[in-house]
């Protein structure tokens, strides 16, 4: 008889011992293997769920600010390239149950979309909805269960507003009240958990909860007409993946976006002498501004004779006319020539005479921030264009100092301001001013009375570590003194601020976010504000102010650019700007999702760690069956060797029959390790903490594990049969032949 036939009669004659080994080995491949598979399960399950969130999406701009939403039209027409812009806010949503009672969802994610969001053969409701402002939402299924919602009903989503102005700084909003905005909207559908329901650019097995709402109701309701604050983008079949490589590629990205972003996409403002003539005239009165003149009744007030002589003898009025027995006060930043001109034609201020005046008396150019406060690098690209350039130019740092006081008077909120004179002297008081320095301004009716020398504190407001504003005083020596006029009557320094520099009287400044008491004001101050409005009223040095109330966000206001070529400095300073500087730059989102998906540890590795005990003991008991096997057949053993088989022969026969036995045990392993991933995965979705979270994992098989479990089976079972049939050396025939097993030879193995 062969030896292989001696061995294929041995598997069967013994059928019993070797089905008990055969299951043993193929509990362990199934194990073994299953593990891989939750592995794949879990990475094929995260990849899966991480593409349907994205749903079209390939790339993604998030540059955190506000910007045009015409830029996403923009990007498209460069090619057939999807681009989509969006408004994506964080807030939380509430849903009044009865006068009592409320329930509430935080985490909520509220897009301001349009029909271009959504992949072009399933849009929710029409195209009409989306392109209109209707005070109507969709939400997803995650969200409604959490609010108790159905369609029909009105919920609350409580947004951030969008403000411009940092919240670190003094002119940041800190009340709740005037950080939040509540947007009350009707229930229109409910989407089930899947597709861009779930749309989220942040890979997350969690449940995400978003609402949708046409983009136009956002903007309206934030202030923030025609913009958005994200763009979505992806590839197509022609040229989109050139197109998206063009977009990673930083060099070539670079040159598209010059050709696209505009100052307004920087948060800039380019105010030319033009430009603040007719905000002027708008302010005085924007029901008429369209007609291109002012009368003088729209914005004059009559005051009694003898009230007027007295101001007079004081040096209080500005322009005093006599008519019709009455003295007239001309007020609202009207400069005297301006106010001159307007009593010689009738009382009447023309457009094209203020236009004239700034263009005579304060010709240059201010580039402001919407953020109130210019980023460093829009302020260094300045500074880089401006070293080639023959421009007279300067720096300006605007703060509202809670007051400025000597012994004996003090004037609150007033406006200090810092002047940096690059090139030429365009704005400021023309003096060299040390860190302990001011030059105080002097107009009539001033009631600080400082002298040359003297002494006079600031109070400015600085926010705390806990952001909280909190009153400084530091003292300054008055250098000079000078007077207020000429380049230094220019309200148009300090930028605009919605609520104060809008308003007629200080005391009717809306909503401060600092501590304001209109019960300091003075009649001076009001005095003041109707003609100078928020021209400053003390000078310190750009080193002083950067060291008081500089802050990581900047500390230039505006730059002030004067010069026959000062018109084409926003030209140059968009191809100056990088791109990437003001966070314009495409995120590959899909990619880094499915990177990210596959998580910082291998999950296939991990469930052979959690595995570990179970693999051991189907390979001990495999190694105990086998052994078992061996005890049973000890007489067979015995039999062979007193015949002339050798140890080794003996051994080989039994590792053959074993090596059959792993190869079909381990095939067999192969159909259990698909049930054993199919438990594993079910009970991590039954127990894991958050309820119904992780019901987004399936079963994904892919044929490397197969092969991977197969392999290590099949050479660990081996190596387990090694073991167990290595003290066969150690045993003579006769003992086995009596059963006697328990000598040294096996009892050492």
């Amino acid at each position: 008889m062969t030896f292989v036939k001696l061995l294929l009669r041995n598997l069967f004659y013994h059928w019993r011992g070797n089905f008990a080994v055969l299951l043993g080995i193929t509990l362990g491949s199934a194990v073994l293997t299953g593990a891989l598979l939750v592995g794949d399960s879990l990475r094929g399950s995260l990849k899966a769920l991480t593409l349907d969130q994205l749903g079209w999406v390939d790339e993604a701009m998030l540059p955190g600010r506000f910007f045009r939403a015409q830029l996403a039209k923009d990007l498209s027409l460069h090619s057939d390239t999807r681009c989509a812009g969006i408004l994506m806010l964080q807030g939380s949503a509430t849903r009044k149950i009865d006068d009592d009672k409320t329930t509430r969802a935080g985490r909520v994610t509220v897009l301001g979309i349009d029909a271009s969001f959504w992949p072009e053969d399933r849009v929710p409701e029409d195209a009409a909805f989306w392109a209109s402002g209707e005070s109507e939402a969709v939400l997803n299924q995650t969200l409604a269960t959490a609010l108790g919602a159905k369609v029909g009903d009105s919920i609350a989503l409580n947004l951030q507003k969008a403000d411009n102005v940092p919240r670190e700084t003094i002119l940041g909003n800190r009340k709740a009240e005037e950080v939040t905005e509540a947007i009350r909207v009707k229930v229109r559908a409910i989407l089930r958990d899947d597709g861009m329901a779930r749309f989220s650019l942040k890979p997350t097995p969690e449940p995400v909860r978003n609402a949708f709402v046409p983009i136009k109701l956002l903007q309206k309701k934030l202030d923030l007409a025609g913009r958005a604050n994200v763009i979505l983008a992806a590839k197509n079949q022609t040229s989109g993946e050139q197109y998206i490589e063009f977009l990673r590629d930083p060099s070539k990205q670079r040159l598209d976006l010059h050709r696209h972003l505009t100052l307004d996409d920087w948060g800039l403002r380019w105010r030319s002498p033009k430009d603040r003539a007719e905000g002027l005239m708008r302010f005085l009165d924007p029901q008429n501004f369209d007609d291109g003149q002012l009368k003088r009744l729209r914005w004059s007030v009559r005051v009694p004779d003898e009230d007027a002589a007295v101001a007079e003898k004081k040096g209080e009025k500005f322009v005093v006319e006599l008519k019709k027995g009455k003295k007239v006060f001309w007020r609202s930043r009207v400069p005297d020539a301006l106010a001159e001109a307007a009593n010689k034609n009738n009382g009447i201020l023309t457009r094209d005479a203020v236009i004239a005046y700034y263009q005579a008396n304060r010709n240059y150019y201010l580039l402001e921030s919407r953020r109130m406060i210019l980023e460093p690098a829009i302020v260094k690209a300045v500074e880089s264009l401006e070293a080639s350039r023959n421009d007279n130019y300067a720096e300006v740092s605007i703060y509202l100092a809670d007051s400025i006081a000597t012994a004996k008077a003090a004037m609150p909120y007033s406006i200090v301001a810092a002047v940096d004179v690059k090139r030429g002297p365009p704005v400021g008081p023309g003096i060299t001013l040390g860190d302990d320095d001011i030059a105080l301004v002097d107009w009539p009716g001033s009631a600080l009375r400082a002298k040359t020398g003297g002494t006079v504190t600031v109070t400015y407001l600085t926010p705390n570590e806990k952001n909280h504003l909190m009153p400084q005083d530091v003292a300054f020596t008055v250098k000079d003194i000078v007077p207020l006029a000429g380049r230094l009557d220019d309200p148009d320094l300090t930028p605009e601020f919605p609520g104060i520099t809008d308003q007629a009287d200080m005391a009717n400044w809306k909503n401060p976010p600092f501590p304001y008491d209109k019960t300091r004001i003075k009649k001076s101050d009001e005095d003041y504000w109707n003609r100078y409005r928020t021209t400053p009223k003390a000078y310190i040095s750009m080193a002083k102010a950067r060291s008081l109330w500089g802050s990581r966000f900047g500390d230039i206001t505006s730059i002030v650019v004067a010069g026959a070529n000062a018109q084409t400095l926003p030209a140059e300073l968009l191809k100056a700007l990088k791109p990437s500087d003001g966070g314009f730059v495409f995120q590959p989102v899909r990619a880094q999702a499915i990177k990210a998906s596959s998580g910082a540890t291998d999950f296939g590795e991990l469930f052979l760690y959690f595995s570990f005990f179970l693999i051991v003991s189907a390979l001990l008991l495999v190694g105990l069956l086998v052994r078992l096997n061996i005890d049973r057949r000890s007489g067979e053993v015995g039999l062979l060797l007193a015949t002339g088989w050798s140890h080794a022969r003996v051994r080989w026969l039994l590792l053959g029959e074993g090596a059959l036995l792993a190869i079909v045990g381990g095939l067999a392993g192969l159909g259990g390790a698909l049930l054993y991933g199919k438990l594993m995965l079910q009970l991590l979705a039954s127990n894991w903490p958050g309820g119904d979270s992780l019901n987004f994992l399936r079963l994904h098989a892919e044929p490397i594990s197969f092969a991977i479990g197969y392999g290590a089976s099949l050479v660990v079972t081996l190596a387990t049969l090694y073991w167990a049939t290595r003290g066969l050396a150690k045993l003579s025939p006769r003992s086995l032949l009596t059963g006697q097993i328990e000598a040294s030879g096996m009892a050492d193995a």
